[in-house]
């Protein structure tokens, strides 16, 4: 028999949130949906059907909310990390 065989396979794991489950999957695949909805991703085809948005590359919509996302994310952690938001009460309190 082989090893890999008897060996219990880890769960999946992302680099955020830990272990993969089924339950965070299908909040992932609802989010998109929501995102999804109301005839967003037809009019972002029809412009760049028109010509008029990339959708990777330099400028591109895809690059560009990915760094939204990530910025997104990293204001989170670092307020969660101080305990305020930015600008927010607390910001340049020394006590």
């Amino acid at each position: 028999m082989s090893r890999m065989k008897n060996e219990a396979k880890a769960p999946e794991r992302s680099a955020v949130d830990g272990p993969r489950t089924r339950e965070s999957e299908g909040l992932s695949r609802a989010a998109a949906r929501e995102v999804m909805n109301d005839g967003f991703l037809d009019d972002l085809m029809g412009r760049v059907d028109d010509g008029g948005l990339a959708l990777t590359g330099k400028d591109g919509f895809v690059p560009e909310l990915v760094k939204a996302v990530l910025e997104r994310g990293l204001q989170a952690e670092l307020a969660d990390h101080l305990g305020y938001e930015k600008h927010g009460r607390g910001c340049g309190e020394f006590t």
